[in-house]
């Protein structure tokens, strides 16, 4: 995980069309905005690769946006399973225009933490990014508190969920 001054989302979406691109666009430069490093990926193989080349120079992502479908290529879904594998503690949160998919209406059996519908306003990323945002300077927190602490502590603190704000 980045520190709290420097934390990176992946954004996993492949917009055919030029306004939809825009979307994507905007995403990334909100997330930016706020202090995020951005990567995009077009599809989950890239995902995948992005988020383990930067496992292994010590990097990583905080949290990764994952299109359920993605014309073409990898979606999230599958994604979501293997970088799980990788580093069990990510955020994944899945946007999809399917309402009724599965995979929204049980998030965390599917390995997934939060969902951003679409369309996407402006008022749901605002609130999801925030959530996870909290949720992460929480972590960090209590992880910087234990370091300080020289009596060992047994609870894996990257598995504590926080109830929404």
């Amino acid at each position: 995980m980045g520190s709290v001054n420097q934390r990176s989302w992946l954004l996993l979406n492949k917009f055919a069309d030029k306004d939809l691109e825009a979307l994507r666009k905007l995403m990334e430069d909100v997330l930016t905005t706020l202090g995020y490093e951005v990567q995009t990926a077009g599809d989950g193989a890239e995902a995948i690769v992005l988020f383990g080349n930067a496992k292994a120079c010590g990097r990583g992502f905080d949290a990764v946006l994952l299109d359920l479908t993605v014309s073409g290529g990898m979606g999230g879904l599958e994604a979501a399973a293997r970088l799980k594998e990788l580093d069990s503690s990510v955020k994944l949160i899945v946007s999809s225009g399917y309402s009724d998919a599965p995979v929204l209406s049980d998030l965390r059996k599917y390995g997934f933490d939060d969902s951003i519908p679409k369309p996407w306003t402006v008022a749901r990323v605002s609130e999801v990014v925030r959530r996870e945002v909290l949720q992460l300077w929480r972590l960090d927190l209590i992880s910087a508190l234990l370091r300080c602490s020289d009596v060992p502590c047994p609870i894996d603190f990257r598995t504590i969920q926080v109830a929404p704000v």
